[in-house]
């Protein structure tokens, strides 16, 4: 993938993996926390907080697949989360309302790991995911369609800054 040795797509997978837990988690928790504590729960999103759940549950799980890939190869795993972690950031901003705003920066977070990790091609394609599955999100959730202009501009953000880091990568591998 994109000239990385298996070695290196398998670090690479790993190192990715615990970002999840290490980042993903911790930020999941305090969402569920700030939810459950900042309104009654009668008022607490269920579907926001399963959505928060389901995300450690894929963190976790995707750190355990890392570590014992059975018949999975490195490629179908990062080629697969490249795929299910926009997706899952999606969900949780659609169904996570006005907080959900504040963790938008999670897709370039997301499409530049991979981008730099691994390679321009998954970054492509990762960033592809993000734009569809954002805009999903801005033509179905009440809360992004009220502040369109916000995520137009993110939108726009998710298509400038992944080809100007793959340029810089580009120049940074040529050298190398």
């Amino acid at each position: 993938m994109d000239q990385v040795t298996p070695e290196q797509l398998k670090k690479s997978v790993q190192d990715q993996s615990s970002v999840r837990v290490k980042l993903g988690v911790p930020v999941a928790l305090a969402t569920i926390a700030v939810n459950l504590f900042s309104q009654s729960a009668a008022e607490a999103s269920f579907s926001g907080i399963s959505v928060l759940a389901g995300y450690i549950f894929y963190a976790l799980a995707t750190y355990v697949v890392a570590r014992h890939p059975g018949p999975l190869s490195w490629r179908h795993i990062a080629i697969g989360t490249a795929v299910l972690d926009p997706a899952i950031l999606s969900a949780w901003l659609y169904f996570e309302g006005e907080a959900a705003i504040l963790i938008v920066g999670f897709y370039l977070f997301t499409i530049l790991g991979f981008g730099f990790r691994i390679g321009p091609k998954i970054m492509r394609f990762c960033q592809a995911i993000s734009i569809g599955c954002f805009g999903l999100v801005l033509m179905g959730s009440p809360i992004w369609r009220d502040n369109l202009f916000f995520g137009l501009s993110h939108l726009i953000l998710l298509l400038i800054v992944p080809m100007y880091a793959g340029s810089l990568m580009r120049d940074l591998r040529a050298a190398k």
